[in-house]
Formats: structure tokens, C-alpha cells, sequence
């Protein structure tokens, strides 16, 4: 499960000749990947609505549960903040995606990944977003 901000054509031409899903949420173009692989979902999202993020979130997790996923590795990127992702609905996310793995069972195994300073991002935000991975992945 990728939701760092570029899309993830690394991770992708790593795994994507295996038999292993990926659902990659994107708020910018960078690095993007095409498969006509049933198991391999890559969502590329332009909007500042955050509802309809969420919205995104949840059809990516749905994705990987369709796939009977049983472990997921989640690149919990923090950097759709510079496409207008608000930090709350960051945090929304990170809670999600962890009641989501806890409720279905799904182990997990996450990393902190992108963000970055900018006019609307405080050094202070980014220690806080990403601490929001820990914390809700520490209740679970």
C-alpha cells in the first residue's frame, strides 16, 4: 500500500512481474506505472477535496482485501500535504489504514516515508504527521 504523494514505478518494477498486489494512491504524476494486471492498482488523485481522499484510501484497501491480502507493507507518506492533503485528514488516514488492518487482520509492516518543509508544512507538522503513523499503528 503506497500513499506516499509520487507514484511508486520503483516498488512497481521491483514486484509488479510477481503474483503480489499493489494499491498505490498518488496525488502527483512522478515516477507513475502502468499494468493491466488485475492485481496491481494505481490511482492517481488531483483533487484538494479530502473527503474524496479518504474515498481513495478506502477503495485502495478495499482493492488489497479483494486480493486476500493477509500482510501489507505501507509506504505512509506524508508528502500529499503539498498537494493541499490537509494534516488532519493525513492523521484520518494513518487511522484508517490502521483500524483496517486490526479489523481485517492484516499485518503490517510500515515505513515513514515523504515530506517535506514548505510555506504550509512547519518542521513541527512533519514530526507530528509522521508521528501519527506511530501512534496509530502503535494502538493496534
Amino acid at each position: 500500500l503506497d500513499v506516499d504523494a509520487h507514484c511508486g514505478g520503483g516498488t512497481f518494477d521491483i514486484l509488479g512481474h510477481l503474483d503480489i498486489p499493489i494499491a498505490d494512491l498518488s496525488t502527483f504524476s512522478l515516477d507513475q506505472w502502468k499494468s493491466s494486471n488485475k492485481i496491481h492498482h494505481l490511482d492517481l488523485f488531483y483533487s484538494r477535496d479530502e473527503k474524496a481522499y479518504l474515498g481513495r484510501v478506502e477503495k485502495a484497501l478495499n482493492h488489497l482485501k479483494a486480493c486476500d491480502v493477509d500482510f501489507i507493507m505501507h509506504n505512509a507518506g506524508m508528502d500529499p500535504s503539498l498537494s493541499g492533503i490537509s494534516k488532519a485528514t493525513l492523521n484520518q488516514r494513518e487511522e484508517m489504514i490502521a483500524h483496517w488492518c486490526k479489523d481485517n487482520k492484516i499485518g503490517v509492516c510500515w515505513v515513514l516515508a515523504g515530506g517535506y518543509l514548505s510555506h504550509n508544512v512547519s518542521e513541527t507538522d512533519l514530526v507530528d504527521m509522521h508521528y501519527s503513523t506511530y501512534q496509530h499503528f502503535n494502538q493496534i
